[in-house]
């Protein structure tokens, strides 16, 4: 069942009603549709399950655009877990509609998907993104093989080269998860080529970095996990069968968490960051100019989804290009409009991520926005020095400063 207790994450009411009122925003938004002349340079590729050849082989992928789709269209990539198949991985992600979905692996993860699924919507659709699932070979029984130089890295690596150079979205708005073994793939896309993905997202597996690898401060990473897990367990080691198929370095002396920091660490990210209690924990260990989320479902089992965390929503709250900054006059507060937002960002991750990205960018240009951010994190500060939220609050602080810095 999911949890009704408040989480004690960054008290975002403290700029609610100041963003609320002055940009008329109540609800995350959809992503900002193309201009017309954006649109124009369409990407001409159909819809649907296409060949793509890589290495002398034939791959398959799976597409989905938005009604309009070109450079400036956003694209997410998703890799299905062992077993899995492309067409499984659009069903169970949603990459569909609101809902929870079956496992996403074959047998390892155990349930497949239900026909049925295929009658929500898309939400890329939805949210004006083109949605990629790359196919495993049935050769390899729809194994990833997530070794650096594997002709499965340099598949996903080419297939995305391909879409850009057909107009189909840019390296700077394209981010990469996967499930299972496709987070282990997304794990180490993002060491091999960063330059290619804006964030990823590593739902159920993830790799550490390896020493070769340098991951710039701007990318976004966000760790989805479930302490339930019995194949991909929290503490780092692996069920025998994945781990025979993902290698040596696919096991950890570090849990998932402590991986998440291992990634944030590699971006340069100067300080620790905080752990939020409840059914599902979040660890934020944000550097100043991205994000470095570890979601943790202490009911969460080797599934995408979970009770409280609709996995599809939260990548795309994480990983989504930033909203553009609106200058805007300051205006007075709402307490009723900043505690309905107060309200929601306690009971869902999602909203909550989204939210806080949304007061980062807004800060950028309003010093005001700024200001009453700062003055509720020091309010809150007063109330409960000795508590877990004044350790919070004193990091948002230090962040605080460095956006309103660079």
């Amino acid at each position: 069942m999911a949890s009704k207790q408040r989480s004690r994450f960054l008290p975002v009411a403290a700029g609610c009603a100041v963003l609320a009122g002055l940009l008329g925003w109540a609800s995350p938004g959809a992503a900002v549709p193309p201009t017309p002349a954006e649109a124009s340079q369409t990407c001409q590729l159909p819809t649907g399950l296409l060949e793509f050849t890589s290495g002398d082989q034939p791959r398959t992928y799976l597409i989905q655009f938005p009604a309009a789709a070109g450079p400036a269209t956003p694209m997410v990539i998703s890799m299905h877990g062992a077993g899995g198949t492309a067409p499984g991985q659009q069903l169970v992600t949603g990459l569909s509609e609101d809902e929870p979905a079956p496992d996403a692996d074959g047998p390892v993860g155990g349930t497949r998907v239900a026909a049925e699924v295929a009658a929500f919507a898309s939400l890329g659709t939805r949210e004006g993104f083109i949605a990629v699932f790359p196919q495993a070979r049935a050769e390899d029984s729809y194994i990833w093989d997530a070794a650096p130089d594997s002709i499965d890295v340099d598949f996903v690596v080419q297939l995305t080269e391909y879409l850009h150079a057909q107009g189909c979205s840019s390296p700077a708005i394209t981010s990469v998860n996967g499930f299972s073994m496709g987070a282990m793939m997304t794990s180490r896309l993002m060491c091999v080529r960063p330059e290619l993905y804006s964030g990823a997202a590593m739902v159920g597996g993830v790799l550490n970095p390896t020493a070769q690898c340098q991951v710039p401060p701007d990318k976004e990473i966000l760790v989805v996990h479930g302490a339930a897990d019995t194949v991909v367990p929290l503490d780092g080691s692996l069920n025998p069968y994945l781990e025979a198929a993902a290698g040596p370095d696919s096991v950890s002396t570090v849990d998932r968490v402590g991986i998440a920091a291992n990634w944030a660490s590699n971006k340069d990210c100067p300080s620790p960051g905080w752990t939020t209690p409840g059914w599902n924990r979040v660890t934020d260990l944000s550097c100043p100019r991205s994000t470095t989320l570890a979601v943790v479902g202490l009911v969460m089992a080797h599934t995408w989804d979970s009770p409280g965390i609709n996995t599809s929503r939260l990548v795309w709250a994480a990983l989504r290009p930033p909203p553009a900054c609106i200058v805007t006059p300051p205006s007075p507060p709402n307490p009723a409009m900043a505690a309905a937002l107060d309200r929601a960002a306690a009971e869902d991750i999602a909203f909550r991520v989204e939210f806080g990205n949304l007061i980062k960018a807004q800060m950028s240009c309003n010093p005001h926005v700024r200001s009453a951010v700062v003055d509720g994190i020091r309010t809150t500060v007063a109330a409960d020095p000795n508590g877990m939220v004044a350790q919070q609050i004193a990091f948002a602080i230090r962040e605080t400063a460095r956006i309103a810095a660079g």
